[in-house]
């Protein structure tokens, strides 16, 4: 990454941190700012480190015009809304994978160290990817991000520790499924947490810099991010392969 993509999207750029913002630093440089095309105040849930850069375009671009006029139509309570609706359905559109299991016990490891991580670590994220895509005035904020991921985590690892709990696990005895699922609520659920946080950060970045460049999001750009998310999940299940005979009487 640049030196400039670095400072960027650098956390001391956030909004909340520059309780100053809105304001026009680039104004009294150029005293002809305003006249270019800069945004007026009530956009300035737009207004990231990208306007105070004076990155070239940026206020003149016809796409930040289109969205800071589409963006006046979805009010605090609406992007809320959302944001909120994002998360459920990302969670829910994960659950399928928990069904990714196997009688052979070598495409079982492949299903749950390759394939499913592959498959809940993109659908946890599908809300925000379309509302990225096909609804990107109604992202206004950086919470949105972290808000889907947690909610489409903790909704899904929920889920899934019911269908454990009542389909695979449900021969165990008693005393030993207790203990099998007070693991699962405790340590899934921060796994399932913790690896779309990953990937939204990769989103975030990719929305920050559509904004720098006054250009739609190019979700591409957060490829890696979710790589690192699905195989910090992928490693966390093959741990789980290795160490379930010591962790419990029997396997999970």
């Amino acid at each position: 990454m640049s030196s400039k993509d670095k400072e960027l999207f650098s956390v001391d750029n956030e909004i909340a941190v520059h309780s100053e913002i809105p304001h026009e630093p680039a104004s009294e440089k150029n005293p002809q700012a305003e006249t270019e095309g800069a945004p007026a105040s009530s956009d300035s849930y737009y207004l990231s480190v990208a306007f105070e850069q004076g990155i070239p375009g940026t206020h003149t671009s016809t796409y930040m015009s289109k969205l800071v006029e589409e963006g006046a139509k979805y009010s605090f309570g609406k992007v809320l809304l959302i944001t909120i609706l994002c998360g459920l359905v990302g969670g829910l559109l994960s659950v399928p994978a928990v069904f990714l299991q196997g009688n052979n016990t070598k495409i079982t490891i492949l299903l749950l160290v390759v394939f499913g991580p592959f498959v809940e670590e993109m659908c946890k994220q599908l809300g925000m990817i379309f509302q990225l895509e096909k609804m990107p005035a109604s992202v206004k904020y950086s919470w949105q991000f972290f808000v889907v991921a947690v909610m489409g985590g903790m909704i899904f690892s929920a889920l899934e520790n019911l269908i454990y709990e009542h389909v695979y696990l449900a021969k165990l005895p008693a005393e030993q499924l207790a203990e099998v699922m007070a693991f699962r609520w405790k340590y899934c659920m921060m796994l399932h947490v913790c690896c779309p946080l990953i990937s939204a950060l990769g989103l975030r970045r990719v929305w920050l810099k559509s904004l720098a460049e006054g250009m739609p999001c190019k979700i591409e750009k957060a490829f890696y991010w979710f790589v690192a998310a699905m195989t910090v999940h992928g490693l966390y299940n093959l741990t789980m392969i290795i160490m379930e005979k010591n962790l419990f009487k029997a396997g999970d």
